[in-house]
């Protein structure tokens, strides 16, 4: 059986990995790939996993019930700040915005997939069925 690991340790493992991925894009190859601003977006990024993750462990945790209410206003959330930092990177005038904007999204689209593994994960667990048993579930319904 899995053990459920803290969200808050499951995004700093992220974290981390993107930043060792970051740091061989720095200082392993002759070029950086990524925009300059990548570690301010690593920040951001982490900080915004937080939140939303805060966000939606309450909707867990207080009431179960309404729980999509909350996944969908982290979501909402997520959307805003990512279309705010976008808009002002753009309009403050950052150098190369299609590689910022590019970089941005990478590190965006790591995240949202880590979200959503963790997101299956713990839903599962607390299903209370096996994954045998949620893949016959799966097939039925096809």
């Amino acid at each position: 059986m899995i053990k459920k690991i803290p969200d808050l340790v499951q995004i700093s493992l992220i974290a981390v990995l993107l930043g060792v991925l970051l740091a061989i894009d720095d200082f392993v190859l002759p070029s950086p790939l990524l925009h300059e601003y990548k570690w301010y977006l690593l920040l951001f990024f982490a900080v915004q996993s937080i939140l939303t993750t805060f966000i939606t462990s309450q909707g867990l945790t207080k009431d179960p019930e309404y729980f999509q209410g909350f996944f969908f206003s982290a979501m909402l959330v997520r959307m805003f700040l990512s279309i705010g930092v976008i808009f002002f990177a753009v309009y403050q005038g950052v150098i190369s915005p299609f590689l910022f904007v590019g970089t941005f999204f990478i590190l965006y689209f790591c995240f949202v997939s880590f979200e959503i593994y963790s997101l299956l994960h713990n839903l599962r667990a607390n299903s209370g069925k096996s994954p045998e048993e949620e893949q016959q579930a799966q097939n039925l319904n096809f």
